[in-house]
Formats: C-alpha cells, structure tokens, sequence
C-alpha cells in the first residue's frame, strides 16, 4: 500500500476490478456498454457513432496487450487498452502514451484508493493506426463485416450479464441467454414441443435448439416431446441471476 498526497491507495488484484470504474465511465457519456462480447472485454456503442468502442483490460502494460489491442482495430478503429495506473517515472508513462497515440490506441489507467472512488483517466483518444501497420491494411469492408458481426452479437443480448476479464463461468452470449429461457420455460412448463417453446419463447430458432442441444440442457424423452436435464437444471441454478432479472418479470 502506497501513500500519494496523503491518500492510500491499493493494488488490483484481478483485472476483473478494472470493469466497472472503466464501464461506467463510457456510460457517464452516454454509451450502451457490454461486457465480454465475442472476447472483447468491454463494447461501447452510442447511437450517434457508427462504429463500436473496445476496451481490453489487464493489469499492467505489456507487449500482448499492445498486439491485442491492435488485433482489435481490424473490428473497429476506436479501441482503447485499459491497465491500473502504477507508481512510473514521469517520463515511463510519457513514452507509453506516445507508443499507443503510434499505434492508433486509446489508453485509460484506472487507480484504487482505499476510501475514495476509482480514478479512471482517459490518457489518449484512438486516433486511427498508420497505414503500414497491417491491421489498418485489410479492406475496409473486412472491418465493417467484423464490426457488424460484433454489434450483431452486442445486441441480441438482453442485458449485461458479464464482467470484463471474467473467467469463472461460461460467457453469457445472446445464444446462452436464449438457451437459458428456453431451459427455464423447459422447466416451467416440464414437458415442450419444439412449436410450444417456440410460441412461449419467440424464438425462431427454438426447434433448433433443442434438436441441436448445444449445452446438454434438454433431452428428447419421445417424438417431439422435450424435457430439462440435469445440467439444465444446474445451469438456471448457475445464472439464476439472469433467471430472477431477466426471465421471471416476464411471466408475471
């Protein structure tokens, strides 16, 4: 623990820690923010952008995260790399901006006090990689595809069930998320038809899930009659937040 004028202020342990303070900060001005989407930490999408934001976190500065925050600029030219703010040399930090304004990334640092809140500084703006870096070489219409396929992904989901750097359970996609209520409907009703579940879900694609039963979540007791498994079971247990938020409000 290090005192800086006359104020603790702690270490992060998980990068985990780095999600809300980062999160809310883009929220303050105005974005929709979501949380491990297609393994990006953090997406940030504002109506009157067209393009997403992308937020990698760790906890310090390293190579890998430069590279990845590069491989992240062939979705989208607005990627910034967020790390804790550690006690550096004036001039250490200095140079470390000035590689990412280089590379065409956005830098935050996020510092922890002890009884103060989190202060995040946004260090520099993404400002577009130059044009002999090979992420900026790819066509731009590859970059539109990725970035439409990232906002596809971004918004089929209800909510924000994820934390940015999390790895203690499975990522909760827009497919987890319909999979869940169709388990939870599964549940609620104990026996399904693939054309009952898909007028109770409204879901489309809810014959489909079932017959593909990517999780192991349903089970065909006999022709066209699906009940919940027990690690169906297991997993509305697992996301029962998402159950209780999510789902229940519904059938009331």
């Amino acid at each position: 623990m290090i005192t800086m004028l006359g104020e603790k202020f702690v270490a992060v342990r998980h990068e985990t820690e780095l999600s809300q303070p980062v999160k809310q900060l883009f929220e303050s001005m105005g974005y929709e923010v979501k949380s491990e989407v297609l393994n990006c930490d953090l997406v940030a999408s504002r109506g009157d952008l067209e393009e997403p934001v992308i937020i990698e976190l760790k906890k310090s500065m390293s190579v890998a995260l430069l590279l990845q925050g590069m491989q992240r600029q062939r979705i989208s030219p607005n990627v910034y790399i967020a790390v804790e703010k550690r006690k550096k040399p004036r001039k250490e930090w200095k140079q470390t901006i000035e590689l990412c304004q280089r590379l065409g990334l956005g830098l935050i640092t996020v510092q922890f006090f002890k009884t103060l809140k989190p202060r995040v500084e946004v260090c520099c703006d993404p400002g577009g990689p130059p044009e002999t870096l090979p992420s900026a070489a790819r066509s731009r219409s590859l970059q539109r595809r990725r970035s439409a396929s990232l906002m596809k992904e971004f918004h089929g989901r209800s909510g924000d069930y994820n934390i940015g750097g999390s790895t203690r359970r499975k990522i909760v996609t827009a497919y987890r998320e319909q999979s869940l209520f169709c388990a939870y409907l599964t549940e609620k009703h104990g026996i399904v038809t693939p054309k009952q579940l898909k007028q109770l879900s409204g879901f489309d694609q809810a014959d489909r899930m079932l017959q593909r039963n990517v999780y192991g979540w349903f089970e065909r007791i006999e022709r066209g009659k699906y009940a919940l498994t027990d690690a169906g079971k297991e997993a509305l247990t697992i996301y029962q937040d998402i159950v209780k938020e999510r789902f229940e409000p519904l059938e009331k």
